[in-house]
Parts: C-alpha cells; sequence; structure tokens
C-alpha cells in the first residue's frame, strides 16, 4: 500500500502505472513531440490546481470497462484546464477514461483521435474537436461516450468536417445562462466548411439546444 502519492509535472513520457496511484500533478505538463505517454488501466490521476495536460507527442490511455483511467479534481468546482491535443500527424487515443470539473474535458485542435467509451462530467464543455484553417482536417473519433452536467456545450465542433460523432449519450448540458447546445457547429474562418458525421447519438435532457449551428 502505497502511503504517498506520486507527484508529476514538467515533461512526461513512458508509463503510468496503478501501482503507483494516486498520481498528483503539481504542475502543468507536457508530452513533448515525439514521445509517448501511455497511461495503463487504474491510473488515478488527481489534478491540484490550474495545471493543463498538453500533449505534443502522444498519449494512449485505454482504460477498461472495469478499470477506467480517471482524471479527478479535488478542488472542484473550481476548474482545470483539462488534456489538450496538438500533435498534427500523430494519433492518440482515450478509451475507458474519465475526466471532470474541466474548462475542456478534451480540446483538439488539428490532431488525429479517437475518444471511446468515455465520461465528460461537469465540465464547462466536455469536447472541442478544433480544426479551423485545416483544408484536410485529420479525423476525430468519437464513440460510444457520456457527456454530461457541462456548462456549455457537450461537444464544440469547430470547422472539422472530418469529426464522426456516433453513439453517444449526451445529456444535462447547458447548465449555464449562456445558449449552448449539447452538440455546437461552428464556423469561424472564411471559405471554411464544417460538415461532421453526427449518427446514431441519445441526446437528451440538454437545458438549452440539442444541436445548433452558428455561421454555418
Amino acid at each position: 500500500i502505497r502511503l504517498a502519492a506520486i507527484q508529476v509535472s514538467g515533461n512526461q513520457s513512458g508509463t503510468w502505472d496503478p501501482v503507483n496511484n494516486p498520481y498528483q500533478v503539481v504542475g502543468a505538463i507536457t508530452v513533448p513531440a515525439g514521445q509517448n505517454l501511455e497511461i495503463l488501466p487504474g491510473v488515478e490521476v488527481q489534478i491540484t490546481g490550474n495545471f493543463q495536460i498538453t500533449v505534443a507527442g502522444t498519449m494512449q490511455a485505454i482504460g477498461t470497462e472495469a478499470d477506467s483511467i480517471r482524471f479527478l479534481n479535488p478542488l472542484q468546482p473550481t476548474l482545470w484546464p483539462g488534456l489538450r491535443f496538438e500533435n498534427e500527424t500523430q494519433a492518440s487515443s482515450l478509451s475507458h477514461i474519465y475526466v471532470e470539473y474541466a474548462t475542456y474535458g478534451v480540446r483538439c485542435l488539428h490532431s488525429p483521435l479517437s475518444i471511446t467509451y468515455s465520461r465528460m462530467n461537469h465540465c464547462e464543455k466536455g469536447m472541442e474537436l478544433n480544426a479551423i484553417g485545416d483544408a484536410e482536417p485529420h479525423g476525430v473519433t468519437v464513440e460510444h461516450c457520456l457527456i454530461e452536467n457541462c456548462i456549455q456545450n457537450g461537444i464544440l465542433i469547430a470547422q472539422n468536417s472530418a469529426a464522426v460523432i456516433t453513439n453517444n449519450e449526451i445529456r444535462y448540458n447547458g447548465t449555464g445562462t449562456q445558449f449552448r447546445a449539447a452538440i455546437q457547429l461552428s464556423n469561424q474562418s472564411a471559405g471554411g466548411s464544417n460538415n461532421p458525421l453526427i449518427d446514431g447519438n441519445h441526446i437528451h435532457h440538454n437545458y438549452k439546444q440539442g444541436i445548433s449551428a452558428w455561421d454555418v
């Protein structure tokens, strides 16, 4: 039994193993370009301040139904920035992860990414999939996820026509005063397009719109 947490900050790569639980994030974290961080099933990550986890390299966080990977915020309801993916060529994969009380549960900027069987809870935005300015945006897959209780959007799709949003449950979002939809399409550059595939989702009991489109 561990008597003290592992404290992590700065550049991180290699493997996080649940034998070292909990991992306490005590400063901003970056997975550097050209490197990979593998997070094993059952790992618990505790965010202790306003610290973002930025993936300039790649992250493979593949939990299981019995052993999810949890990004917990002991400072709730204060938000931490969340997981940011910005590798424009190499793909990351997330499955069976849980993220709570983040500004963005997952923020994907011009990066190929797969998110499956995961839960975003009590975030400002559950996810942002952003490909503004990309003539050929990378594919992003969001499948079999539960996104709930977000202040603004469940999923904000900012000009990513390669996004595939299928078989998710998106509920109880829009808890704030602004009219932000469960899924919101936003087209923000001249000549841009925003044509994702949204299919087979259960979108219900959101406090504002279900699906909305701005400047599309």
